[in-house]
């Protein structure tokens, strides 16, 4: 277990940080340490609108980096509030591309942002800044999604294709010790169609006659592997089982426990299963309303 949680936050000059900071208060991650990063722009914005403004470009510094410093200092007062120790920093340059650079030069634990909602009903959260993390960040990512309540256990799913990777994305997931994590529904989806079917049916005999069923018990086992080691980590744990695509069971489940929080690796996928972590981590976050946890293995 760590000793301390270093937590990169993005700070924006709109207010739309409070719902992750709101949901790492929640985590009870264990000694948090907050950076509050406001990243403010290089380059001149071409905005007609503001005339000579835009022309005058130690002009345009100053006011981002009055702004950016407005922000961090309300930044930092809501952390105190919530009793995070933070620091702030003003950085210039792409928000993204910078977030990743700190968490990498302070060795993080996780880097914290919230993606805004997108379109007419609001159901897409893509974002550049959101999107980049969760491509390219070599630590773990928090991405929250609206407003979040600061009090409260968190009902969290943990989607798992039983693949060596994901097994050390949950053994990270273990390490990052969440205590305000109650209760773990570790999902699985497995599917199966018609041209697999026949190419397993070869070997029908080795599989028990029963491919579905063989394929099931088999994904069963390692959900099942799964939650035992989140048991051990002192969480209460639930499996789900579900034939189907990964992306359609993630959110079936989300919505029928009632969860608040995501919990997905970055890449990897099961012999046996649709790919849960990777491409399936990028629409969890482009797509769907609740909060995403990307976990990602330190490296060796």
């Amino acid at each position: 277990m760590s000793t301390g949680t270093r937590i990169v936050l993005g700070v924006d000059g709109n207010g739309a940080f409070i719902p992750a900071l709101s949901l790492v208060e929640r985590l009870r991650l264990p000694q948090p340490a907050l950076s509050l990063i406001h990243v403010a722009p290089e380059n001149l914005p071409i905005w007609p609108m503001f005339g000579d403004l835009v022309k005058d470009a130690n002009r345009y510094g100053q006011i981002v980096g009055n702004l950016g410093c407005e922000a961090l200092h309300d930044a930092t007062t809501r952390a105190c509030g919530k009793n995070l120790p933070s620091d702030g920093r003003l950085l210039h340059g792409e928000p993204a591309q910078r977030l990743v650079e700190q968490s990498e030069v302070e060795e993080a634990d996780l880097v914290a942002v919230n993606a805004r909602s997108r379109g007419a009903r609001g159901r897409s959260f893509i974002g550049s800044v959101s999107r980049a993390l969760a491509i390219t960040s070599r630590t773990s990512v928090l991405i929250s999604k609206g407003e979040v309540s600061g009090h409260g256990p968190i009902r969290a799913v943990f989607a798992t294709d039983g693949s060596p990777f994901a097994d050390r994305c949950l053994d990270r997931f273990i390490e990052l010790h969440p205590e305000g994590i109650a209760e773990v529904f570790v999902v699985s989806a497995w599917d199966i169609d018609d041209t697999e079917a026949r190419l397993l049916g070869q070997n029908l005999a080795m599989l028990g006659g029963d491919v579905e069923r063989t394929i099931q018990e088999r994904v069963q086992e390692l959900a099942t592997a799964a939650a035992d080691k989140l048991t051990q980590a002192g969480f209460s744990t639930r499996t789900i089982v579900s034939r189907g695509s990964a992306n359609e069971v993630i959110h079936y489940v989300m919505g029928a426990t009632g969860a608040d929080l995501l919990v997905v690796g970055s890449e990897g996928h099961g012999a046996m299963t649709r790919p849960i972590v990777g491409s399936v981590a990028l629409h969890q976050v482009a797509a769907e309303t609740y909060p995403v946890l990307i976990v990602r293995p330190r490296e060796s």
